[in-house]
């Protein structure tokens, strides 16, 4: 009956050490796959192509700006309609 603990008890600490390595090598494939796959897929990284860093704005000052492009449209519009006109005449 001793023997049979004994022996028991071998086979434990053997499964857990084999356990502790799987555990292990799977930590390691994770930190692996990691690697590859957050610096393409994390959205929450800076692109590093940026150009210029994100400027906040009083409204007022964005307002007025989208007021100026909005007159620039108008423009625009006006124009592309004068030589619209102008080809069908």
């Amino acid at each position: 009956i001793g023997d049979g603990k004994t022996g028991f008890q071998a086979s434990i600490r053997t499964l857990k050490a084999q356990q502790a390595d799987h555990e292990s090598a799977a930590r390691a494939a994770k930190s692996e796959g990691d690697a590859l796959y957050l610096p393409v897929f994390n959205l929450d990284m800076k692109n590093p192509h940026t150009k210029t860093e994100l400027v906040h704005e009083e409204p007022s000052v964005l307002m007025a700006r989208m007021r100026e492009h909005e007159k620039e449209v108008v423009r625009l519009l006006d124009e592309i309609e004068a030589l619209v006109g102008g080809a069908t005449a």
